[in-house]
């Protein structure tokens, strides 16, 4: 059944295609229109030197009626192929690629519509007044075919006006006393702005007034909403901290980099535990040659907690972290694959080269992966394992890293985070703590209580804030930054993005080795 059921399910979603033709001939109705604008401008330009400055106005406006049809249907098969069929792929790194792209929902693009046929009707209406001769239709008091006309086109013109007044009052205003509900009784439309012009005048000088006074926001929603929320904020000139994954797909990603690239704002990604002081430990060493050179990079975060499928059960993380409508395509892949991932490359400083992974989905009906196993190869030469996994039975948090070189090695682990182990090769294996004798000044700077006291994830989370503090006070005051300053960012977060779309492109080809898509 299971099988029938992904099948019918397949179908259902590839049938978007079924759209595209639609879409196809909407673009030859540009065309068709294109002849007819050509047809009328080479009918006016003859006529231009003997023409009434009437007859000039209504051909102007003849122009301008063909152009607004065909903006219309040029953002009506933009909008209306990106949200029912598909991203277009061709326009993402495209730099004439329009802003409103992939933002017009369909609610935007119904607006756009109804704004689109009062401007219609209104060049109409226009156009016949202007024809009307100026002698007038019959005597006074006399109701001719003309006067009728008009009238007519006068009622609908009004129509489309008090309809479209009407749609944006149901639609977007909260205090009307027409309300939209679905079948269960809820609001089925989510308003947004405040019913008269004083409330709104109001609302919009608190919001400027407390936006004046915040140099970041942070992102701390479902994967999903990270790329539009930020988006929005860095063109409203606002430096940006948001949580892991950097975006909802690599597509996704694209485009928001080249929003970071436009604004030049500072765009931080909290991958927390390259916040931690033992792991800029390891990282300061491996950079300073301690271990010679990398030749095996070990890594994996074990998990239990969806060991059964609790998303059955409501509990709000399980339910959207399984639903790939809401965390993407990767499951405990893109959860804390992308840690493990982020934090081996930061550690190592090695670029990877191509992957083989082998992803699985233990419990029976969940949409994402919840265990990866993945073999890496590395630009250097050297080569790595990545263990993830939510339904290792008995692991809480077991995030963990292993290094090893030519003259020793090094190990670390989450759940103990103030302790290093070095191996040095040929000589006993020895343990740095935190704040203690050995530890380096990267260590140092992130080290924020006593020795002997614990300190980890919170602490993790503030050095990463910390750090892109630190960036965004010298790009505000036009300061130089302290090199030692070190934060992830766009580059991580579309490394890691890509680490997902990798692995889920060669699990789906039995393992193959697949390059990232950078």
């Amino acid at each position: 059944m299971k099988a029938i059921e992904h099948l019918l399910e397949v179908l259902i979603f590839n049938s978007r295609w079924l759209l595209a033709p639609f879409y196809l001939g909407l673009v030859v109705g540009i065309v068709l229109l294109l002849v007819k604008f050509g047809q009328e401008l080479i009918h006016a330009i003859p006529n231009i030197f003997v023409a009434s400055e009437s007859e000039v106005v209504l051909a102007v406006l003849a122009l301008v009626d063909l152009s607004l049809v065909a903006n219309l249907l040029l953002i009506v098969i933009f909008s209306g192929y990106e949200n029912f069929v598909s991203v277009i792929g061709a326009a993402v790194s495209n730099p004439d690629r329009r802003k409103w792209m992939g933002e017009v929902d369909f609610a935007g693009l119904k607006l756009k519509l109804i704004g689109s046929m009062v401007a219609l009707s209104g060049i109409k209406l226009l156009g016949v007044f202007l024809s009307i001769p100026e002698s007038g239709n019959a005597g006074a008091g006399t109701w001719g075919a003309t006067d009728s006309h008009l009238a007519w086109m006068v009622i609908i013109h009004l129509t489309f006006v008090i309809t479209g007044v009407l749609y944006v009052e149901l639609d977007y205003f909260p205090d009307t006393p027409a309300r939209l509900h679905d079948a269960k009784g809820v609001n089925a439309e989510i308003p947004t702005l405040p019913s008269n012009l004083g409330a709104l005048t109001k609302a919009v000088s608190q919001t400027l007034d407390q936006l004046s006074r915040i140099d970041f926001v942070s992102i701390v929603t479902r994967n999903n909403t990270h790329a539009p929320v930020a988006k929005t904020f860095l063109e409203a000139g606002f430096h940006v901290v948001c949580d892991k994954p950097l975006c909802f797909s690599f597509k996704e990603g694209l485009r928001l980099r080249e929003v970071v690239r436009r604004t030049g704002k500072v765009f931080a990604l909290t991958h927390n535990y390259t916040g931690y002081p033992m792991i800029r430990q390891a990282r300061e060493m491996i950079a300073a040659g301690a271990l010679g050179d990398i030749r095996l990079v070990n890594v994996e975060y074990i998990q239990d907690w969806l060991a059964e499928p609790i998303e059955a059960t409501g509990q709000k993380q399980a339910d959207w972290r399984t639903d790939p409508a809401r965390s993407g395509a990767g499951g405990a892949t893109g959860d804390i694959g992308t840690h493990a991932f982020n934090l081996a490359n930061f550690v190592t400083g090695l670029t990877l080269q191509e992957l083989s992974a082998d992803l699985q989905s233990f419990v029976a009906g969940r949409r994402v992966d919840d265990n990866g196993h993945i073999m890496m190869r590395y630009t250097s030469g050297a080569r790595g394992t990545l263990w993830c996994s939510q339904v290792a039975s008995g692991q809480e948090n077991g995030l963990r890293l292993r290094i090893f070189g030519t003259k020793g090695g090094i190990e670390w682990e989450q759940e103990n985070p103030n302790y290093l182990w070095v191996a040095p090769l040929g000589q006993p294996k020895y343990r740095l703590t935190r704040g203690g004798p050995g530890s380096g000044e990267a260590a140092a700077r992130l080290t924020r209580i006593p020795s002997g006291h614990p300190e980890g994830y919170l602490e993790g989370f503030a050095n990463i804030y910390a750090e892109a503090a630190r960036a965004i006070i010298a790009r505000r005051d036009g300061t130089t930054l302290d090199s030692a300053v070190i934060f992830p960012g766009l580059k991580e977060g579309l490394e890691g993005v890509a680490f997902v779309d990798a692995c889920v492109r060669s699990s789906k080809r039995n393992g193959a080795w697949v390059s990232l898509a950078l």
